[in-house]
């Protein structure tokens, strides 16, 4: 988990996304998966670090944020693959 202090700002940032896929909806979902995903990846990796050195605790939570946008990211792509193909075997078993 992020420090104590860090995590009104977080829950902030997550409720605004909330509101933005809300509203927005379709057309900036990409971008509210990379916003959950760098939190996400953020909050892992500074859960795995500990609080006394803050250099490193920032650096562990830029790069668990990146690599968990980048994951989300890549989900949302394997997830359009597998319906298209769930759809296309079914379009096939149709006939």
């Amino acid at each position: 988990m992020l420090p104590q202090a860090y995590e009104i700002p977080m829950a902030l940032v997550l409720v605004l996304a909330g509101v933005l896929a809300c509203f927005a909806g379709y057309r900036l979902f990409r971008i509210v998966l990379a916003i959950f995903g760098f939190i996400l990846g953020a909050m892992l990796a500074s859960s795995l670090m500990g609080i006394s050195n803050a250099a490193a605790l920032v650096v562990a939570a830029l790069v668990g944020g990146l690599a968990g946008a980048v994951i989300l990211l890549l989900a949302y792509f394997v997830g359009i693959a597998i319906v298209g193909a769930g759809v296309g075997l079914a379009l096939k078993r149709r006939r």
